[in-house]
């Protein structure tokens, strides 16, 4: 959204949502006109900011995953699985 600014391009509608409550989902629709008709290098920045931030959610999305395995996995042996100890 802030590549269309910066590039002069119109923002028509910007959304979030949450697909199953769980994941994050956003859009932004761009004056197809003004698109189309800047040149090929604002097209392509434009473009792959979306990619950039993508890439960006992937590896932060990659790194919590890992930290919170190693928070919350250490208390599962690994070499027989995970053993049910108590149930109330």
């Amino acid at each position: 959204m802030m590549a269309a600014m910066i590039e002069g391009i119109p923002i028509l509608n910007a959304g979030f949502t949450m697909i199953h409550h769980v994941l994050p989902a956003a859009h932004v629709t761009l004056d197809t006109r003004a698109l189309t008709s800047a040149p090929p290098r604002r097209q392509m920045r434009v473009a792959g900011a979306g990619i950039v931030h993508n890439v960006v959610l992937w590896g932060v999305c990659g790194v919590c995953s890992v930290a919170l395995h190693a928070a919350l996995g250490q208390g599962y042996v690994r070499t027989r699985g995970a053993v049910v100890r108590y149930v109330w």
